[in-house]
């Protein structure tokens, strides 16, 4: 009976005993009381740290990027410089190969100049001849040595890809179809790539 008294008398606005223990233990460190106040200073500490954190880390990303940002200039500048040291070293080969052959071709015209002097001087055309295919011959031999090589085309079929058709001939009885029976511009090789296709005359069968 005094028992049931005692909890009637309880207020219910009064927080338990295990509530108050509990809010208390909460609210204390070290036995003292931590206040608001308290409790705001360590808000604002943890704070300032993370803005510190961050600034540094800002600050460690933009020197990162920085330094990227210099390598790529040094990187564009070296391949500016090596791009240009190819242009200069390949127009330098370029005037080596072409200095070659001109040097090269210095006696064809030393040939032919004292071949002029002698027309002027002889009526023996067939000296003349011989001396212009004696340059002839020497021209060749140099440019052979470079890497030219003339197509040998008559009785040859006709390839498009080597060969350029100009005039249609009727067929011959011995003849096939589409057979090269006149050279009328020679074609070269340099270096077996075709540079100028041959002009040709091609024997076609006109009934077709």
């Amino acid at each position: 009976m005094i028992k049931d008294l005692e909890n009637d008398n309880i207020d219910p606005a009064m927080p338990s005993t295990t509530e108050t223990e509990v809010e208390v233990s909460a609210n204390t460190e070290g036995g003292e009381e931590t206040t608001p106040e308290a409790v705001s200073e360590v808000e604002s500490i943890s704070l300032e740290e993370l803005i510190q954190r961050l600034s540094m880390e800002l600050e460690q990303t933009r020197t990162r990027a920085e330094n990227y940002y210099r390598k790529m200039l040094r990187l564009e500048a070296d391949f500016d410089n090596y791009r240009r040291r190819c242009q200069e070293e390949k127009e330098e080969l370029h005037q080596l190969a072409a200095e070659k052959v001109i040097t090269n071709l210095l006696p064809v015209l030393d040939n032919l100049e004292l071949g002029l002097q002698a027309a002027d001087k002889t009526q023996d055309y067939e000296g003349l001849l011989s001396g212009l295919q004696l340059v002839y011959r020497g021209f060749m031999e140099i440019l052979n040595q470079e890497g030219l090589e003339a197509m040998e085309v008559e009785g040859q079929e006709f390839d498009p890809y080597l060969h350029e058709a100009m005039l249609r001939m009727p067929l011959a009885e011995d003849q096939k179809d589409n057979t090269i029976v006149q050279e009328l511009r020679r074609g070269y090789f340099f270096k077996g790539k075709v540079i100028r296709p041959a002009r040709v005359a091609v024997a076609r069968d006109l009934e077709d």
